[in-house]
This record gives structure tokens, sequence and C-alpha cells, in this order.
């Protein structure tokens, strides 16, 4: 236990003995012959007195000195006991919230008793669920994203600079081509192109990152899309001068929450610099102001930007919000395995009020969504060797007991 937190259990031992013994910290003060304030900060957790200011107090309270410097808690403190050895407050990102740590440190020498079992409360939920500490991180994330509705100026101004340094106007398409060149030539870094055969290990991921040989790895068989957007992630990385990242597009192992959020910040520029929030506004403006909406007309602008599903929706839920002032929206994405009936949600984003749906999780998933149609579809279509192009739906949703309707789009 590091000595800030000993010395927080010090001081909670203090205020608890105080307590029991029904003795104000003035009376303390008297009978110890230490100073109000100073026993005030040592209860803040802000002080840890000397051996001989432990033997006053010992005496003031009629204990032995053993038991003063002892880490072992009465029951009612020992919820806050297991917090401060487990790894909550080292793993929770509370900072991202506007907390500062000793904030929350002041709050426990306050309600130690209470807030301690509420964070014992949340960390048994979590072990019920079988929530990872990857699962907790990225619930923190999305939690984040929702807080400030998934819009970040400093990165919107990041993007604006490179566009801007680079010279390309608000309506160009930025390919692979571009991003390869790029990334090569400004940055120096070579990419090595791999599939299941040259390296069977990796054929599951999109790229791997190699800092010391300054190597990006790409796979030969995924999309020319995915490889933009893993380009762009890159870039994103260098532009942002982030230092703790993933190495690998998929998470393989997760050290630390600044991994996750930088990944995020990465993704989020990428998504930016593929699709020009100015140039897909003109674009769904032309859409939306047509008298029949078909689906068809956003996946053909999705192919249009050379962007995946995932990438389109995500900067069009930004310039919905931005730009029309549609701030009610959800995102899930689902992954289906070719051979199985199952059905996984992998991403959940809300940026609304209303929570519907929420916490849905593996099969609690409606069987009638058009997410789950166009999964079933593009099966038939692979089997018959039929698929050429994205395909789409659209569905007015109506929830169980609830007065929430949803247009959900489909891709």
């Amino acid at each position: 236990m590091n000595n800030d937190n000993i010395k927080l259990l010090f001081g909670l031992k203090i205020k608890q003995l105080r307590i029991d013994k029904k003795i104000g910290q003035q009376e303390l003060a008297i009978k110890s012959g230490l100073s109000v304030s100073y026993i005030n900060e040592i209860e803040k957790g802000k002080k840890y007195p000397k051996s001989d200011k432990i033997t006053a107090l010992a005496n003031a309270f009629g204990i032995e000195y053993d038991e003063m410097v002892s880490l072992k808690l009465s029951k009612n403190l020992a919820p806050l006991s297991s917090l401060l050895n487990s790894n909550f407050l080292k793993d929770f990102p509370i900072d991202i919230f506007g907390i500062n740590p000793s904030e929350l440190l002041e709050l426990m020498s306050d309600k130690p008793t209470k807030l301690g079992a509420f964070v014992n409360t949340i960390i048994e939920i979590g072990r019920s669920y079988n929530m990872t500490v990857e699962d907790f991180y990225i619930a923190v994330l999305r939690s984040y994203q929702e807080m400030h509705n998934n819009y970040f100026q400093d990165i919107e101004d990041t993007i604006t600079d490179f566009l801007k340094a680079q010279n390309i106007p608000y309506n160009q398409i930025i390919d692979e081509e571009f991003l390869t060149d790029f990334i090569q030539t400004k940055h120096k870094i070579d990419i090595l192109y791999f599939d299941e055969k040259t390296h069977p290990n990796l054929s599951t991921l999109r790229s791997v990152m190699i800092p010391k040989k300054n190597v990006l790895m790409l796979n030969k068989n995924i999309s020319s899309d995915q490889r933009s957007f893993t380009l762009g992630r890159e870039i994103g990385f260098i532009e942002m001068k982030i230092k703790v990242r993933p190495l690998t597009s998929s998470w393989v192992a997760i050290d630390n929450f600044e991994q996750i959020f930088n990944n995020f910040r990465s993704s989020y520029f990428s998504v930016g610099v593929l699709i020009q929030r100015q140039h897909l506004s003109e674009k769904l403006k032309e859409i939306f102001e047509q008298k029949v909406f078909e689906i068809e007309s956003l996946t053909r602008l999705a192919d249009y930007f050379k962007a995946t599903p995932e990438t389109f929706f995500h900067q069009m839920a930004k310039v919905m919000m931005q730009e029309f002032g549609v701030d009610d929206l959800f995102f899930l994405r689902f992954d289906n395995n070719f051979n199985q009936e199952t059905y996984y949600l992998t991403k959940e984003i809300h940026i609304s009020p209303q929570y519907a749906p929420n916490g849905i999780v593996d099969e609690h998933y409606c069987r009638r969504w058009k997410a789950i149609d166009i999964l079933k579809e593009l099966k038939e279509l692979q089997i018959e060797k039929k698929y050429t192009n994205p395909i789409g739906g659209i569905q007015i949703s109506n929830f169980y007991q609830t007065d929430n309707n949803y247009l959900t789009f489909s891709m």
C-alpha cells in the first residue's frame, strides 16, 4: 500500500476512534497536546504524525501504540480498506470526468463507510457479471463519449490543422493511396503486407505496429476502406503525439485505460479525415431533401466516401448532431460468425436521454431488428456468391412498454 493510502487509513482510524469514544476534535487536541488544525489534517489523510505524536494520540484514546499504527481497520471501515488495497483507484480514470483524485480521497475521509460500501458494490456487480478490466475500461470510455455527445473540439481542431497543412479541400476523398504515400514519405514508416500464409498467427488482425523498426504490418485480406481507416488511425497517433497506445488493431492485451482512450482518440481522428464533416453534410442534405427516402442512398454515399459502415455512421451521427440538431441517437454494432446463428452486440453508444435500447448484451437483442435481418441476408448472399455491394435496411422500431420510437438505419 502506498504512502498516501497509509496516511488516509490512519486518518480514518483516528476519526473512527474519536466517533466511537464520542469526543470532538477540540477535546482530543486537549488530551493529546496537538492542535485542532493538525488533527483535522491527520483525519483528512494529509499528514502522518511522527511516533511521539502517535504515542500522544494513543494515550488520549487509552489504547496501545501498536493498535494505533496497525493497518487493520474496524468492521465498518473494512470496505474502504478493501478498496484501497484493490486496483480500483488506479484503474478508474476519474480525472476524465473532471474529478481530482485528491477530492475523492477527501470525500472518502468524510463518508468512508458509505463510499467504501458503494464502490465495493460496483466491484461485486462487475464480478457477478463476469466483467473483465477491459469491459470496465470500455464502459468508462462509452460513458465519457456519451457525456460529451461524442464530439471533441480538440480532436476536430487537429483534423482541421492536418487537412489544411496538406492543402486538402473539404470535398476531396482521401484514399488508401494518399495515406500510404503520406505515412511512408512524411514519417518514414515502412509498410509490410501480410496474410495467413506469411504470418498465420496474425491472420485475425488488421494491423500490427512495430515501433522499434518503424514498420506497420497491414493485412492483405482486409478491404481498402479498412486499410484506409487503419492508416488514418496511425497518422492520428503521430499528429496528436500519442505515445501510450495499442500496437495491434484488435485488443491482444490491455495494460491500462490510457491505451483504450488514446486508441479512441486516434480512431476519431481517422474518421474525421476520411469523411470531412462539411462534405458529408452537403451530401446528406441532398438525400434528406428527396421526397422518398431509400436506404440505398446511404449505402451509395458510404461507398462514395470509400468508408466502412461503422466509419460512415460515426461521422453521420456527428453531422446529425452538429449540423441538423438531431441529438437523440444510438449506435449498435453486431458481429456474427458465418457458421453460427448467434449475434453479438460488440459496441453500444447512446447520445440520448432515452436509454432504450440499453443494457443489451449477447442474446438479448430482438430478432426482428433490421440489423439482424441484414446480417442474415448477407449470409444468404455470401452462400449464393451474389454479394457485391454494401446492403442496408431501414426500420421504425417501437420499444415494448416504452414511449420510445427509433428510426433505425442499418448497413
